[in-house]
């Protein structure tokens, strides 16, 4: 992890962007604990586990579950209802 640190700090440095480690997290998939956490500390950055929004869409081990979905689909009917609004023409 120190290695891919590095390299993150490598492509700050060639790209002029900046990699902010306290707001990134690091998620163990079939890892330890305690390994998981050992990591976060070493690169300082934050823990998280499974399920976590990522982009405002939830990030799980089972999305085919209808509950993962019900928070979004309530978002995603408003969006299109306003897009076809605003492209239907006078006559309808």
């Amino acid at each position: 992890m120190q290695n891919i640190k590095r390299i993150l700090l490598c492509f700050e440095l060639v790209s002029g962007l900046k990699v902010t480690f306290y707001k990134s997290s690091i998620v163990g998939v079939g890892v330890a604990a305690h390994t998981c956490n050992f990591t976060a500390q070493l690169i300082r950055c934050k823990q998280d586990q499974l399920p976590l929004i990522y982009l405002g869409l939830p990030i799980s081990g089972n999305l085919g579950r209808t509950m993962m979905w019900n928070p979004i689909v309530p978002n995603i009917n408003c969006r299109l209802a306003s897009w076809k609004g605003r492209f239907l023409s006078i006559g309808g």
